[in-house]
């Protein structure tokens, strides 16, 4: 009986580790994770879409970026549920997140308007 229990919260752990590190990968938690993992994404998304019509590649690049970050929170999410074995509040994260992904969507566009020397 102890050695199932055992088994069983490794289990747990191994699975709970491997969603977080997926999660954190595709989550706006990671600031590098655009130009390697949800750009490529988002740019796969996209033209797919463009195979009903071009003008949808905007559309699909827009709303699988969307998608990869918020499955990432998500994964996230799961993660810390399993570890603590209780709910995690999904709105909160989300909130996190969005606060992030303004702040640094300002920042960015305080930066491009510095003059070049």
């Amino acid at each position: 009986m102890l050695l199932t229990i055992s088994r069983s919260r490794k289990c747990r752990c191994k699975l709970a580790f491997v969603l977080g590190i997926i999660g954190y990968i595709l989550s706006p938690l990671s600031w590098w994770n655009d130009a390697i993992v949800n750009i490529p994404i988002a740019i796969v998304v996209g033209t797919i879409f463009s195979l009903i019509d071009e003008k949808f590649f905007g559309l699909g690049f827009f709303l699988g970026y969307l998608a990869s970050n918020i499955v990432g929170l998500i994964l996230l999410q799961h993660s810390v549920e399993i570890v603590l074995r209780r709910k995690v509040s999904l709105k909160k994260m989300l909130m996190s997140a969005l606060i992030y992904t303004v702040v640094i969507s300002i920042v960015l566009l305080e930066y491009e308007e510095l003059p070049s020397s």
